[in-house]
């Protein structure tokens, strides 16, 4: 007890010293001495604006505001002031500081403190810091009339009172000495009281600040029986709370935030006011080009007006109270497709149940699902259509078949023909969507070898040639006599000639040949096939390889064809590391259609050149 009450009196020891010893005497003087030059500097300006308005009244009225200016310039340069002349409505009409030219541009004074002072009758006068002169000025102003044919305005006087700064200077210079004495005092009974605690509070301030940037708290060790010591203990608990506490937010905050932003999907948290206040990296990803998105509206962003009411139909007070979250679905950028979903945010301990903290909006793109949900349909629709066909020519042949009772042979003959083609067109057509099945679904491992193209292409052809002579096409084969050697599956690559051939053989005009060319990269081979039919317009070129997608512009009435090839040739092609596309028209040509694939070559390919 006696060392608290021995610290508590050493700190009121100092405290009473320094306010006693400076700061109230100092403050007094200070307060005492500007009170005085500010009335001394007022009732200055007071009388100098008497002796100038007799100056000015002996002259007036004066018929004209250049007259006035003109003696208003005298007048100042006589008793060294700055004197201004100011209508009822504030405007200037004369200054002794301002050429005559530019009185116009000067601001108006109706809102000085004199001037509103002077409305009233009696003199106005106020002492302040003047912006033209950068300093501390004294103005009076007085109502007067002195143009003739004008009301009464306010003459304003502006002058710089000597007395004032006389008297700081002297008290300035009276405060070093002040100063010194009373830091003397201080340097001589401060050490007393602050030596004991000096090193010990310092050694606090340095745990406090280490404990407060992150850091471990330092231990303070003190003697026992000291008088900091109960202060030092707590201190030293209070840290090891905090640092339990900090270690088990920090650890927290990086596992949200992991997870925050390694979501695919994209979210933004909404404050309050339903301005964002952070979004992860895959809604940043999605929208590229914006600026900072925080503290902006979400349509600032995504510009879509029924986000936007959703999201402030979510945080409105009138909500429902069973109602958590929002849901709703938009297409959004480029034409990708998104389940939003916008929940609150629960209140914290400091909020009431009844205030809105915010809420999260996450954006799910489901565009792939949305893509295959389409190609499913589609899928279903147009295998019932490409069954449908045959089916029904096949059903008409049975049943008219089996409605007569004796068909002679000719006819049975040729309805039995269509019944077997037709039968023949559906069996193509599932076999193809059972390789197609296969390739998808990669269940075998994909094998490729070294593979001589022009073999390939030589034994496509020859598959093809009763289609091409039936039409009189030939096949115009420009790939090099000795290769070119790609990585690929045999049987596969001959496949995909032979689906390329028969595509190019169906649309191309008679006479016409089908031309085969490849390209040769570093590391790739670009092979070509091209003919001259109707070509592909720009806008099917990316859906051609869909099954059963037909141009229907041009492809209308063909038959033979399962509608499946392209997509066959694709997914081979995927699989074998290459990739298939259209080019449209040729190079150098407005007419055809010319099929493109790529495959990896073949290692050592000049060796087996020469074997």
């Amino acid at each position: 007890m006696s060392g608290r009450k021995s610290l508590k009196n050493s700190i009121l020891y100092y405290c009473w010293a320094l306010v006693l010893a400076g700061v109230l005497p100092c403050g007094y003087l200070y307060h005492l001495l500007s009170r005085t030059a500010v009335e001394d500097a007022q009732g200055m300006a007071l009388r100098e604006l008497d002796l100038v308005e007799r100056l000015l009244t002996d002259a007036a009225p004066f018929p004209k505001v250049e007259d006035l200016q003109d003696r208003v310039t005298r007048a100042a340069e006589q008793r060294g002031v700055r004197i201004s002349y100011v209508a009822e409505d504030g405007r200037v009409l004369a200054d002794s500081m301002t050429d005559p030219d530019r009185i116009s541009d000067l601001e108006n004074f109706a809102g000085r403190a004199e001037i509103l002072d002077a409305r009233s009758g009696a003199p106005g006068v106020s002492f302040r810091y003047s912006q033209a002169v950068k300093k501390e000025m004294a103005f009076a102003a007085k109502k007067t009339a002195l143009l003739e044919g004008h009301p009464p305005g306010f003459l304003r006087l502006a002058m710089d009172p000597p007395s004032i700064q006389g008297q700081l200077d002297r008290f300035i210079q009276a405060v070093p000495l002040y100063l010194f004495l009373l830091c003397a005092v201080v340097a001589l009974s401060v050490p007393l009281v602050v030596r004991r605690f000096d090193g010990i509070l310092s050694e606090m301030t340095r745990a406090v600040d280490s404990l407060g940037s992150g850091r471990p708290a330092r231990r303070v060790h003190l003697e026992p029986g000291h008088e900091l010591s109960p202060l030092a203990l707590s201190l030293q608990q209070c840290a090891e709370r905090l640092e339990d506490r900090l270690a088990s937010t920090n650890e927290e905050r990086r596992r949200l935030e992991a997870v925050f932003e390694g979501m695919r999907e994209g979210v933004i948290v909404l404050d309050s006011r339903g301005r964002i206040r952070s979004v992860n990296r895959a809604l940043a990803n999605l929208v590229p080009r914006t600026p900072s998105p925080v503290g902006r509206k979400p349509i600032e962003v995504i510009m879509n007006l029924e986000l936007q009411e959703a999201c402030d139909a979510a945080l409105s007070p009138d909500r429902p109270s069973n109602e958590s979250f929002r849901r709703l679905e938009l297409v959004l950028w480029r034409e990708r497709s998104y389940t939003v979903t916008i929940s609150r945010l629960p209140p914290t301990r400091d909020e009431g149940e009844d205030e809105i903290p915010g809420a999260i909006v996450v954006f799910h793109d489901i565009t792939e699902i949305k893509r295959l949900e389409k190609v499913r349909q589609d899928f279903v629709a147009n295998v019932s259509h490409e069954l449908r066909t045959p089916l029904t020519s096949v059903k008409g042949y049975t049943e008219t078949l089996l409605s007569e009772e004796m068909p002679d042979r000719q006819t049975l003959a040729s309805f039995l023909q269509v019944i077997l083609k037709n039968t023949n067109h559906m069996v193509k057509i599932v076999d193809d969507l059972l390789e197609l099945a296969r390739l998808e679904a990669l269940q075998f491992p994909v094998r490729p070898v070294p593979v001589h193209a022009g073999t390939a292409l030589h034994a496509a052809w020859k598959a093809c040639l009763p289609l091409a002579s039936a039409r009189e096409i030939s096949l115009q084969n420009d790939l090099p006599p000795h290769g070119p050697w790609v990585l690929a599956v045999p049987d596969q690559l001959v496949q995909v000639f032979r689906n390329l051939i028969e595509n190019a053989v169906r649309y191309n005009p008679a006479s016409k040949p089908i031309v085969v060319s490849c390209e040769e990269q570093e590391e790739t081979v670009t092979f070509r096939v091209r003919d001259f039919g109707p070509g592909i317009p720009k806008e099917h070129q990316d859906r051609i390889f869909e099954r059963f997608y037909r141009v229907e512009k041009h492809r209308a009435g063909e038959a033979g064809s399962t509608g499946l090839g392209l997509a066959i040739c694709r997914h081979i092609l995927r699989n074998l590391g290459g990739r298939v596309w259209v080019c449209d028209p040729s190079p150098g040509r407005q007419e055809g259609a010319a099929f493109c694939f790529t495959l990896l070559r073949a290692p050592a390919e000049a060796n087996r050149r020469e074997g």
